[in-house]
Parts: structure tokens; sequence; C-alpha cells
């Protein structure tokens, strides 16, 4: 089965927000924190599940913590 493309980008953000809460070693809370977002949502995306509440903001919030270009976090290799 053939991966759509934006499913494969997904994919590839819910592995580098996995690795980047596990490399700089912080616990769900702080990552949680610093996404702005609530814990449950972490957990939901860590999952795989896309939550609505998902936005560019977040997406933003995220690239600059980690001095990323927001792309970085949808691609194969962070």
């Amino acid at each position: 089965m053939e991966l759509y493309k934006n499913e494969k980008y997904w994919k590839n953000f819910v592995k580098n927000i996995i690795w980047l809460r596990k490399h700089y070693e912080f616990p769900k809370e702080r990552m949680a924190e610093i996404l702005g977002i609530n814990v449950e949502m972490l957990n939901r995306i860590e999952n795989g599940e896309m939550p609505e509440e998902l936005n560019m903001e977040i997406i933003f919030k995220i690239s600059n913590f980690f001095s990323l270009n927001p792309k970085e976090l949808f691609s194969e290799h962070l």
C-alpha cells in the first residue's frame, strides 16, 4: 500500500517530535509546555493521531524552540 504524501510527512513529524523529546530528555510535561499544548494532546501526537487543535502556530513554536526550519519537522531525517 502506497502512503499519501501527507501521511508520510505526518509520520515523519511524529517520529521527529518523539526524537526531539527523547534527545533532549524532556519529560512529556515539559515537552507539552514547550509546544504550548497539554500532555493529552502530546500523547495523541506521539500515538500518530492528528489532533484538530494542531496548527501552524504550534509548528512554528516547535521549530523556533529547537532552532529548526519548520519543514525540517516533516523531513525523514532530522
